[in-house]
């Protein structure tokens, strides 16, 4: 079921729209950040022009649509097996513990595979218009960093953030890192939108509410009397945009949470389609 699965989300429209988008909002950063003022005059970074498409910089746009672009690849898989009644076939052939478990492998390889090729087109696109290099950077304080020597310790230029002495030393390194991270959260966003699928067949409700959910929670995360504003989903979905050093969450635990979110939507996805029985053909 599992290469069946692939085969059909190839074939669909709605992933050649998504791929568009993915690839045309990384090149609009990529513009944005060369069209911009900036702090190093004339040097321009493919490493930086991706992070900063990505989410770090405030061009980055498409960080906020990153659940409608998931879940418009497979997100409404389930949706429309049960819209269409062609649930009721695969049941006859696979049992209802095969026929999630392998739904839900399926789109989360299949998310995996569609971000990883987006992804990599979008810095081979960056790699051939701008220098594989970082501008010139110094030791401020014991830090490498972009700020010119002898500035104030609490004007130091830390940039990235997030894993900021991984960019400095091995910024190839830490472009897969961040991508890596980037696909996590968006296998997530997916299987949310599955969860949604056991309890509706509109496709608009499937597609939208992880996307709700996602905006939601990040905007009340950021209210200052919640003061959580670095561990918004918008903030863990990308390179950590507006994360200052120290306020977030430590690296390794950033993907931790991604993975244990993951298994714990896929659980509950499980649990529920066996739970609802018949329910779920109707």
């Amino acid at each position: 079921m599992i290469f069946a699965e692939g085969y059909r989300l190839v074939r669909r429209w709605q992933v050649l729209l998504a791929m568009i988008a993915l690839i045309g909002f990384m090149v609009q950063g990529f513009f944005y950040y060369h069209s911009k003022p900036t702090y190093f005059s004339g040097y321009y970074s493919a490493y930086m022009a991706y992070i900063s498409a990505l989410g770090t910089g405030s061009g980055a746009f498409w960080i906020a649509v990153l659940p409608l672009i998931a879940c418009l690849v497979a997100g409404d898989s389930v949706a429309w097996d049960r819209r269409t009644g062609f649930i009721r076939f695969m049941l006859i052939r696979l049992s209802r513990k095969e026929y999630i478990l392998n739904k839900l492998l399926s789109t989360s390889l299949f998310i995996v595979l569609f971000f990883a090729v987006g992804l990599v087109i979008s810095f081979l696109i960056v790699s051939i218009w701008l220098p594989l290099k970082l501008p010139p950077w110094h030791f401020v304080n014991g830090i490498a960093t972009f700020s010119l020597p002898g500035v104030p310790e609490d004007e130091v230029f830390l940039f990235p953030t997030f894993m900021h002495n991984l960019f400095f030393k091995h910024p190839f390194a830490y472009i897969v890192v961040v991508s890596g991270i980037v696909i996590l959260s968006a296998v997530a966003w997916t299987n949310i939108a599955i969860l949604v699928s056991l309890f509706t067949t509109n496709i608009y409700l499937v597609l939208g509410v992880p996307w709700l959910i996602y905006i939601i929670v990040s905007f009340i995360m950021m209210i200052p009397l919640v003061g959580l504003p670095h561990y918004s989903p918008l903030v863990l979905s990308g390179p950590f945009m507006e994360s200052g050093p120290g306020t977030g969450p430590s690296a390794p635990w950033i993907p931790i949470f991604w993975i244990i979110l993951i298994l714990l939507l896929n659980m509950a996805a499980y649990m529920i389609f066996l739970r609802k029985g018949e329910k779920i053909l109707d």
